[in-house]
């Protein structure tokens, strides 16, 4: 090729170059022209994409970058994105920025004040007042509302307190059959919360659905608009009962509120409302009160404060919406308010507003009418206002509930509507508290409840009381946030005390508790004869009736000897803190054992004696006793002894002589502990001799002697100076009881390596418990062996003197001696009270 060819061909080249340069910038005029006319109507979704085309083919076209930070700043879920435009737009700043032109590559001054707003949206609140400072510093002020800038500063802070008390809120997704893919708002639900109708954001339009709730879930979603006979529209309240919807629809620019009725599973056409309520400005929102004679709307017709204000309006005696009335400064500002509701009561209001104490964008406040007057708003507080636009609490009952739409990660779609359920003081959030507490030492035949309050730590008021399952331990309660003192308690057992501190902010609403015990301390098993037991006089065959106070809730056994001979034995479950025990007098000398053991596994046992003579031919006489042992001697001082009564006489007689003989020892000032002992014990008026010895051992005990004095003491008085082990056993058995005598069948003392008979009396009252007798029956054992061994003093002394030694034993003699002699003087006493 030719020189000329290739100067043609490049001369071709440029100028089919220049032809399509200039085709593309027109094409990129003509779609920067189309863009600022979306801008223009505000429709930003639209606009958006084609700025963000306009800014890859020119990336460092900064007016670009600023038009997108708007755009996103404008659509819901979207705005955090405009932080990166509007922070490179303001570095590009043109004081003389031309808007609309297609040649202006920079940033206008506005950038600085919708950064601001971007770091406010996105909680960067410290960066958000310092950009809006710098904005206001150097703004025009013909130009900026100064006003407008302030409020904004005074918002940021404001969230910055709000955010130091947040509110506990709980969310629920109303699920798939309400919300889709898409945004789904502006929620409307019935008084029973079982009709809901909102709005779905369809492609090109808005469509009306509805659902019904059923079994507690809702129904299929289903689209209304070819009921309502309109294209287009927003729900905005619906009556408590769900059958009168109220429609916000956009008339060309011409914001208006329209109403269908419910009627036959089928909602009426739209109905435009009369002119009280539509005017030629902007009527954006209406609710109907509770009675549904009030009709709550926005409007910024002539005469607000500022913006969109809400207005009321009274239905006339013909049905027909009245003249509306400003709410007046109380409510409206010189800002936009937006959504009001009314609650069940008609008294409280709730709306959405960009003024008040606000903490950015839209915020909804509640007021309350007193005799006519609304309060000042109350901001409800964050998470529920957040820094961005908070619209349409759409509330239940009093309020605390509501439906709203919510940007959810985790939901359906774009905006999800929501069941949120607001907890303040006033309206607590109430957790689930269940425990188990256990009574430590409590036999398995026993069920019993413990108490369980929970007390106000400030107030110490009582909240919850509840009692515990007898069965399991298991309890429960409902309970508001806050800090209380729990507090277990239960007859016979320790009180537990624990604190319990629910915040607000709680993660669970189910709390479970650490398992307690209460330790018992009830130690005695309660028992004794009501006053009077025992003077009646019975004859053979007579019903014997043993009135009783004893502790409820135990068991009681009841044995009955006659004649050393056990008769009959029978059981019962006390509930009752009296008994009354019924058997027949027999002839001879009976003995009831009365047994008791509490819930606890104390047990105490008590002893009733009397005789029963045969009837004789002349007048007959019947010999009654009182609790415990009868004297030969009285028996003898009212008719002829029989024969079975001889030994109780000769055992009388051999107490007699021994008590003379210790009393002549009884003298001396190293007796004295002994002697304050033996003072104690009869001032308990004692009647049994074993019940006298036990009661003897264990005061000596509390007053510092020692067991193993008091063991060999009861030795020297009941065992032969040659007994070993075995022969003291065999020796017992005589005058055990059943129960002392089946442990004794079964003693081995071969194995327990046993050689003496202190050794067995130790044996035998440390393990009473676990063989299956009472300390008193070892007792009473040894209150008899005592009487029938019959020792004499210089005996008692010489065994004391082959055991142990004289100095050490010689004031225990005199014990032993005094416990005999007050058996004695017990057999003397009994004889007097029967004279």
């Amino acid at each position: 090729m030719n020189r000329q060819a290739i100067r043609l061909l490049l001369i071709a080249l440029i100028i089919n170059t220049t032809l399509l340069t200039a085709q593309s910038r027109k094409e990129i005029r003509d779609m920067f022209y189309e863009t600022e006319s979306w801008l223009l109507f505000e429709e930003y979704k639209d606009a958006l994409p084609l700025y963000l085309n306009l800014s890859k083919i020119n990336p460092e076209n900064y007016n670009y970058k600023y038009r997108i930070g708007l755009c996103y700043l404008n659509i819901p879920g979207e705005k955090e994105k405009a932080l990166p435009y509007l922070q490179d737009a303001v570095m590009h700043i043109n004081p003389d920025y031309r808007k609309g032109r297609f040649s202006e590559t920079e940033a206008p001054y506005d950038a600085l004040f919708y950064l601001g707003t971007a770091y406010r949206i996105s909680n960067e609140l410290d960066k958000a007042i310092e950009t809006y400072r710098t904005f206001y510093d150097g703004m025009y002020y013909e130009t900026y509302d100064s006003t407008v800038v302030m409020q904004q500063i005074e918002a940021c802070k404001n969230a910055k307190s709000l955010m130091t008390t947040p509110l506990y809120l709980k969310l629920k997704n109303q699920g798939e059959y309400i919300n889709e893919n898409r945004s789904d708002v502006s929620p409307v639900v019935s008084a029973d919360e079982k009709t809901i109708v909102f709005t779905r954001e369809l492609p090109f339009y808005e469509g009306l659905f509805y659902s019904r709730k059923n079994d507690g879930e809702w129904g299929p979603a289903l689209q209304i608009q070819a009921e309502l006979l309109i294209d287009d529209g927003y729900t905005s309240s619906l009556s408590p009962d769900g059958n009168e919807l109220y429609i916000y629809k956009d008339d060309g620019y011409d914001g208006n509120i329209y109403v269908s009725h419910f009627n036959n599973g089928r909602w009426s056409p739209a109905a435009r409302l009369n002119e009280n309520i539509n005017t030629k400005y902007w009527e954006s929102h209406a609710c109907i009160s509770p009675d549904g004679q009030k009709l709550y709307f926005t409007s910024n017709r002539k005469g607000t404060y500022g913006g969109l204000d809400i207005y009321v309006s009274e239905k006339d005696s013909v049905g027909e919406w009245g003249p509306a009335v400003n709410l007046g400064p109380a409510i409206n500002t010189p800002f936009n308010e937006e959504t009001p509701f009314i609650n069940n009561s008609g008294k409280v209001l709730f709306f959405s507003s960009r003024g008040h104490f606000n903490m950015g964008g839209h915020d909804i406040f509640y007021s309350v009418n007193k005799d006519g007057e609304w309060s000042s708003p109350v901001n409800m507080g964050y998470p529920l206002n957040t820094t961005d636009d908070d619209l349409f609490y759409s509330p239940v009952s009093e309020g605390h509930i509501a439906y709203m739409s919510v940007f959810d990660p985790d939901g359906f779609g774009m905006q999800d509507i929501m069941r949120v359920e607001v907890f303040t003081d006033d309206y607590p959030r109430k957790f689930h508290v269940r425990g188990m507490v256990q009574l430590k030492d409590l036999l398995s035949q026993f069920t019993d409840s413990v108490s369980i309050k929970a007390l106000d730590k400030s107030t110490l008021e009582i909240m919850v009381a509840v009692y515990s399952d007898p069965r399991t331990g298991l309890f429960e309660f409902k309970i508001p946030h806050g800090e209380y003192k729990l507090i277990y308690e239960s007859e016979g057992s320790e009180t537990i005390k624990k604190d319990l501190y629910l915040p607000l902010d709680h993660t669970e609403d189910s709390i479970i508790l650490a398992t307690e015990q209460l330790k018992k301390t009830d130690h005695i098993a309660e028992i004794s004869f009501t006053a009077g037991a025992g003077s009646v006089s019975y004859k053979p065959g007579d019903t014997v009736r043993i009135d009783l106070k004893v502790e409820p809730r135990s068991l009681l056994s009841v044995e009955q000897w006659r004649n050393d001979s056990l008769t009959k034995t029978k059981e019962f479950f006390i509930n009752d803190p009296v008994f009354i025990y019924d058997t027949e007098a027999l002839t001879g000398k009976n003995i009831l054992r009365f047994t008791i053991k509490d819930r606890f596994n104390n047990i105490t046992i008590k002893d009733y004696h009397f005789l029963v003579s045969e009837p004789f031919e002349t007048e007959p006489l019947i010999i009654v006793t009182d609790i415990d042992e009868l004297s030969a001697d009285e028996m003898l001082a009212q008719q002829e002894q029989p024969d079975s009564l001889k030994t109780a006489r000769d055992e009388e007689t051999k107490i007699d002589r021994m008590g003379q003989v210790i009393s002549e020892i009884t003298t001396s000032d190293e007796n004295k502990q002994i002697r304050d002992a033996i003072q104690k014990t009869n001032e308990k008026q004692i009647k049994n001799a074993g019940e006298w010895l036990e009661s003897l051992y264990s005061v000596a005990i509390e007053d510092g002697a020692e067991k193993d004095i008091l063991t060999k003491l009861i030795a020297a008085m009941s065992a032969d100076s040659d007994d070993n082990a075995e022969d003291y056993i065999e020796r017992l058995m005589e005058f055990a009881g059943p129960r002392l005598k089946e442990a004794l069948k079964n003693f081995d003392s071969d194995e327990l390596k046993f050689e003496k008979p202190e050794e067995i009396i130790e044996y035998l009252l440390n393990n009473s418990d676990r063989l299956g007798y009472a300390r008193n029956d070892v007792f009473e054992a040894f209150s008899k062996l005592i009487n029938a061994t019959d020792k004499s003093a210089e005996e008692i002394l010489a065994y004391l003197k082959i055991k142990e030694g004289l100095r050490l034993w010689g004031i225990w003699i005199l014990l032993g001696g005094v416990v005999i002699t007050l058996i004695f003087f017990w057999f003397r006493k009994n004889k007097k009270e029967n004279d």
